[in-house]
């Protein structure tokens, strides 16, 4: 069994780099037009990780063991969703050219859904806000007017 702290340090790892997978997914996919192999650039991440002492180092080494004995996908899982991991499937078949345009691709996909789910969380939470506010307004207009109410009843019924 894997150490506690060591799978925490990926999950860590898995959350911050999900959060930039698009940039990852570009940036590899531009090494791959530059002719430079997968494993060389993960290790020139895990390198660069580790010397900053970044959350994401035991990550690209993670990465890095699970490459070897596998594909990008299966290195990523944890990091990119279901449907990412599907198509990185497809595309690492063809070859590094498809590779990396699909990877170019998915760089532009993952941004537009981020987009759309950041727009659509901003929507509900309006939602909710204005809802929020409604019932605050007409909580304090039914008080307002029994107050109201209360105090001219008991001014009329003095006299």
């Amino acid at each position: 069994m894997a150490n506690p702290f060591h799978r925490l340090q990926i999950w860590q790892g898995q959350m911050t780099l999900r959060g930039r997978r698009a940039d990852f997914y570009y940036d590899l996919g531009m090494t791959l037009d530059d002719k430079i192999p997968l494993f060389t650039t993960l290790r020139k991440y895990e390198a660069r990780a580790r010397q900053r002492k970044q959350v994401t180092a035991p990550l690209f080494l993670h990465i890095l063991k699970r490459m070897q004995s596998g594909s990008l996908s299966e290195a990523l899982r944890g990091v990119a969703a279901d449907t990412e991991l599907i198509m990185l499937d497809a595309v690492q078949a063809s070859g590094d050219a498809a590779l990396s345009s699909g990877l170019k691709f998915l760089s532009s996909t993952v941004e537009k859904i981020d987009h759309l789910k950041a727009v659509a969380r901003k929507a509900v939470v309006y939602a909710e806000r204005h809802r929020q506010h409604q019932n605050r307004h007409h909580t304090e207009c039914r008080i307002g007017r029994n107050g109201y109410a209360e105090r001219h009843r008991q001014h009329h019924h003095q006299g």
